[in-house]
């Protein structure tokens, strides 16, 4: 039995995705995922469709709200089955996009467009990230509901067009593209093909009445200062993002300075490579031997360019947004109307298609291995996984030690690794244990606990470059606690930049060891630290004049005298 065209598509897409992208089905959750867990981890299934009160001001209660709480309850709040999930989405999007293609200018040049798009490094940050389902989700009901137009499927186009925006808002463009497909292609009188995508732009009018950032402000409380406005001028950057939209259809948006040698770079990329360019060769031969149309008659390569070119315009205004920075995957939408005509260009030369491809696979590899903070890179999303993961083995090996109702603090976190999202409590711990009284801050939100909660216990976590994970217990002195304990937490509290509270631990020691110089000297500094110079020069002169005290302290004090 012959397998369908797309299928055999999609097979070569899938080996070179897991070939490409060999963390995508263990990266763990991280950043925002903590966020949406939480929110519909006891979430009735009415709440997660209202307006309120919606993160950060933007509403996208299928691709956030409804994904997240309905894999949470069907396999409890697992990596893999969002992992399964937003590789379904990216493959369905490419099979769909396959389709359309194929039915506008034949399978060589469909065959180029579609592995041209999969080879497009901006798929990796949302495929790594769970929370990229927003993302992939918009992409697949967008394009399936320009399939649905291409074969006047009206009612399907319009519930994937609903679906499409209450995923991301970017969807806004899709009733645009669509009457471009029934002006270009399908040639229609403008009047006429207005009729025809009259329920998209229905939908699109009905969806601005309810988002929280449109219209439907009027109807909602004022939103929060640190919520992005609604769009009112033209994005500053505008040009810049266009161009580097332009530049990431080849992997090229950002310099390239792998931290590998380059010799490296293109032996890692030699499988990647061949499962994309040797499936090419066979296409593009058997193209040459036999033409393979689609069953359709064609439109035309003219018309197919116009209309791919009209939808990769269309696709990128919302990067013209503000306040947006750039992104590659926020291009991918207008990415994929792009390669529609290069896939159409390159068919015309069609033993350009594998030096393509290969091309482009390599500079996929390059930009997975340049170092970036940006969240948005695959590079990021790579030392973000790791990171979290190698946190998670050291928690998970001292869980015995740590009972329920305990609180982690992190100290000396390299920075954008996504443990605690925008620096509240995270529930990281609770999803690794299964216990869900834990909880895990920032040591810098470190305060002690209520007088008489002798619940559970607080741990420092501090991490060192070269050593990796330490932890030790942060016990708050009683009356009958030793003096090296109450030193420790006096030290604890400086180090994390409460001087006050380490005041009142050194003042205590100082008053109960006069003869101790440390006990002054460390009394001085937090004083020094809180502004009271005077007070705390006299502590420290104090334990300068103290048996024992070091011979830099009294130096010190003298020249400073």
């Amino acid at each position: 039995m012959r397998l369908p065209a797309v299928l055999l598509v999609l097979a070569v897409v899938a080996v070179y995705l897991l070939l490409a992208l060999r963390i995508v089905l263990v990266a763990p959750f991280h950043a925002d995922d903590f966020i949406f867990l939480e929110r519909t981890r006891h979430a009735t299934f009415l709440s997660l469709w209202q307006t309120n009160d919606v993160p950060f001001g933007y509403y996208r209660p299928w691709s956030r709200e409804f994904s997240f709480w309905l894999v949470q309850h069907l396999f409890g709040p697992r990596e893999l089955p969002f992992h399964l999930l937003a590789i379904g989405l990216y493959l369905g999007t490419l099979g769909m996009g396959f389709t359309l293609a194929r039915r506008l200018a034949g399978t060589l040049p469909a065959t180029a467009a579609t592995l041209g798009a999969a080879a497009l490094a901006a798929w990796g940050t949302i495929l790594i990230w769970p929370s990229g389902l927003q993302d992939l989700w918009m992409y697949a009901f967008s394009m399936g509901a320009l399939l649905l137009v291409s074969r006047g499927r009206n009612a399907g186009a319009t519930l994937c067009t609903a679906l499409a925006l209450l995923s991301k808002e970017s969807a806004m463009v899709l009733p645009a593209i669509a009457l471009a497909y029934t002006l270009v292609i399908e040639r229609r009188r403008p009047l006429d093909a207005l009729r025809r995508t009259a329920p998209l732009w229905a939908v699109l009018v009905g969806w601005a009445f309810v988002h929280p950032l449109l219209a439907g402000r009027w109807f909602h409380a004022p939103l929060p200062a640190s919520t992005p406005a609604a769009a009112r001028w033209i994005n500053p950057l505008a040009g810049s993002l266009l161009f580097q939209a332009a530049l990431s259809l080849v992997n090229l948006d950002a310099p390239l300075a792998p931290v590998m040698p380059w010799k490296a770079v293109a032996w890692g990329s030699l499988g990647p490579i061949a499962s994309l360019a040797i499936p090419a060769m066979l296409v593009a031969w058997r193209a040459g031997r036999r033409w393979s149309p689609s069953g359709v008659e064609p439109p035309g390569p003219g018309r197919v360019i116009a209309f791919g070119g009209a939808w990769a315009i269309l696709g990128w205004l919302p990067l013209l947004q503000p306040p947006l920075t750039w992104h590659a995957y926020y291009g991918i939408f207008g990415a994929l109307g792009a390669w529609l005509v290069l896939g159409v260009l390159v068919a015309r030369v069609r033993w350009l298609l594998a030096p393509v491809l290969a091309g482009l696979v390599f500079l996929h590899v390059a930009v997975s291995a340049t170092p970036s903070l940006d969240l948005g890179t695959e590079f990021y999303q790579i030392r973000a996984s790791n990171f979290v993961r190698m946190t998670r083995s050291f928690l998970m090996s001292r869980a015995p030690e740590i009972p329920p109702h305990s609180r982690i603090f992190l100290a000396q976190v390299p920075g954008s690794v996504g443990l605690i999202p925008w620096d509240q409590r995270s529930i990281a711990p609770q999803i690794w244990t299964g216990d869900t009284t834990l909880a895990m801050y920032y040591v810098s939100r470190y305060h002690p606990r209520a007088e008489g909660d002798s619940l559970g216990r607080d741990i420092l976590f501090a991490y060192d470059n070269k050593k990796g994970w330490s932890s030790q217990l942060i016990v708050f002195p009683t009356v009958t606690s030793s003096p090296a304990e109450v030193k420790q937490y006096g030290t604890f509290l400086w180090g994390i930049g409460h001087a006050a509270e380490a005041r009142v631990q050194f003042e205590r020691l100082a008053n109960q060891y006069p003869r101790d110089w440390s006990a002054a000297f460390n009394l001085g500094t937090c004083y020094i630290r809180m502004g009271d110079t005077l007070q705390g020069l006299r502590w420290c002169e104090r334990a300068a004049a103290l048996p024992g005290a070091p011979a830099e302290l009294v130096e010190a004090l003298r020249r400073l005298r």
